[in-house]
């Protein structure tokens, strides 16, 4: 008997740990106060295009996350990388220069706190004007250049959404 609850509570404990799907939806409003559609899937390090508007079922992979890469998906399901599209290193996001991604291109995004900022210059190493606010569960483009005050809401996020996954959708947008 002990066995049996034993073995029953290292299977719950297996199923908390299991990757959950996070979903990310259009604001309906410019506040962000209620969704719009589903647009994307997030599950195991890939992100695919929600197939219906309240994501219940996935549709095609876009892209593919390993490590500090994102990757084109080669195919529809995922399951093989395509062209290796950005680089994600020191709160930079990096065009990838080549289609193997071991060479970074141009810097685009630059992050500060919760702050997206274009890149003044190609290496990174300079902060252009502020485009998008991350501000809990949402992401805010930003008013004026500074990033001094929000601007329309664009994205809501629902469970645990990645940095690097919301770079990947603003970079490819």
């Amino acid at each position: 008997m002990r066995r049996f609850i034993l073995i029953s509570i290292l299977s719950f404990l297996a199923l908390l740990s299991c990757s959950q799907e996070a979903r990310i939806f259009s604001s309906y409003n410019t506040s962000g106060s209620y969704k719009g559609d589903c647009l994307y899937i997030i599950d195991d390090q890939k992100i695919f295009e929600s197939y219906n508007s309240s994501g219940s079922y996935k549709g095609e992979c876009k892209l593919i996350f390993d490590g500090s890469r994102i990757f084109q998906s080669y195919n529809s399901s995922g399951s093989y990388k395509g062209d290796c599209l950005f680089i994600f290193e020191d709160d930079k996001l990096f065009k990838s220069y080549n289609s193997s991604g071991s060479y970074k291109g141009d810097c685009i995004f630059i992050v500060d706190d919760n702050r997206i900022y274009d890149s003044y210059n190609t290496s990174g190493s300079y902060k252009g004007d502020c485009r998008y606010i991350l501000e809990e569960e949402k992401v805010y483009k930003s008013y004026n250049s500074s990033g001094s005050y929000n601007g329309d809401c664009i994205l809501i996020l629902e469970g645990e959404v990645q940095l690097i996954e919301i770079l990947g959708i603003l970079g490819t947008q």
